[in-house]
C-alpha cells in the first residue's frame, strides 16, 4: 500500500517538475498544494516540516513526504 502511494505521489511530482530536475520551488509547490483545499496556515506548517533547512524547494522524496503529512 505504501509503495503504491509513493508511485502516485511521484506521478504528482512529475506534474510540477515535468523535466524531472529533482527540485520544485516554493511557488510551484504552493500552487500545487493549494488545490488540496487546506488552509494557508496548515499548508505553511506542512511546508515548515518538509523544508526544515529552509532551502525553499522540495526534492522528490520530500514532496512525497509532504503528501503523506497532508493525509494525516
Amino acid at each position: 500500500k505504501f509503495s503504491a502511494a509513493i508511485l502516485l505521489y511521484e506521478a504528482y511530482y512529475k506534474q510540477i517538475d515535468p523535466t524531472y530536475t529533482g527540485r520544485v520551488g516554493a511557488s510551484e509547490a504552493a500552487l500545487f498544494f493549494k488545490k488540496s483545499g487546506l488552509s494557508d496556515i496548515i499548508l505553511g506548517k506542512i511546508w515548515d516540516l518538509a523544508d526544515p533547512e529552509v532551502v525553499c524547494c522540495l526534492s522528490t522524496h520530500i514532496f512525497c513526504y509532504n503528501h503523506l503529512l497532508r493525509k494525516q
